[in-house]
């Protein structure tokens, strides 16, 4: 089992800690899932919350069933909240990808430096292709 690297203070107040939680917890969310999406996350959390019963429904009735929808910026406001969470999700994974393939490049630079020096002499290796399938 792993040991929590932080230690407990014992002299700060239980808000400062609740508190310190919720900031790791937000801290993950935008490491994992990207900054808007964490700031999204938040925002719900807080509305759900805080919000009253009246401004729930209101919330709900324009932005999900689109009553009493006269302007076009509720539908403009969803629309780039979307664009955004999907772009940041899309910019994760592409980093999450390069980091992969520099670890796969690494690992096979290893392996055929590690073979070459056990048998001897250098592999032949094949040429690299630009398009994949070739």
């Amino acid at each position: 089992m792993a040991k929590n690297k932080r230690r407990k203070r014992t002299d700060e107040p239980f808000w400062v800690h609740v508190l310190r939680i919720f900031s790791d917890i937000i801290s993950n969310l935008a490491e994992r899932l990207g900054a808007p999406f964490a700031i999204f996350v938040v925002l719900i959390f807080g509305f759900y919350y805080f919000g009253t019963p009246e401004q729930k429904k209101e919330f709900f009735d324009m932005y999900f069933l689109g009553k009493h929808i006269e302007n076009v910026y509720p539908h403009l406001f969803i629309s780039l909240l979307f664009v955004i969470i999907i772009l940041s999700q899309r910019s994760v994974y592409q980093k999450k990808i390069q980091q992969l393939e520099s670890e796969k490049e690494r690992l096979a630079q290893w392996k055929s430096k590690h073979q070459e020096d056990k048998i001897g002499k250098q592999l032949h290796h094949t040429r690299k292709s630009k398009n994949k399938g070739e």
